[in-house]
């Protein structure tokens, strides 16, 4: 029984890589090396965020609606509008 739990556990993390290096792999198609390198940066910081800014991006590739590809300002752009949406924002206050 604890042998099929490990195995479940090992393939949901190899399906889990698979899907990142997919993800990965678009986007270095899609956005300027700038523009990737602060995606990489969003990735660590705001998961979320991050997959669902790749997921839009990857959509409009597969609809051939991303004719040139994305320069840092659009993303910046793209990140606001999406954090804008999202609920739930946290706030630190330091003393």
């Amino acid at each position: 029984m604890q042998t099929d739990n490990a195995d479940t556990t090992q393939q949901e993390l190899l399906n889990r890589l698979r899907q990142e290096r997919l993800i990965s792999a678009y986007l270095s198609q899609i956005l300027t090396r700038k523009a990737y390198d602060r995606m990489s940066n969003v990735k660590f910081a705001k998961r979320e965020l991050y997959l669902r800014v790749a997921k839009y991006l990857i959509q409009l590739k597969q609809q051939n609606r991303i004719d040139q590809l994305i320069d840092d300002e659009t993303l910046k752009q793209l990140l606001l509008r999406f954090s804008e949406s999202s609920s739930g924002d946290i706030t630190i206050r330091r003393k």
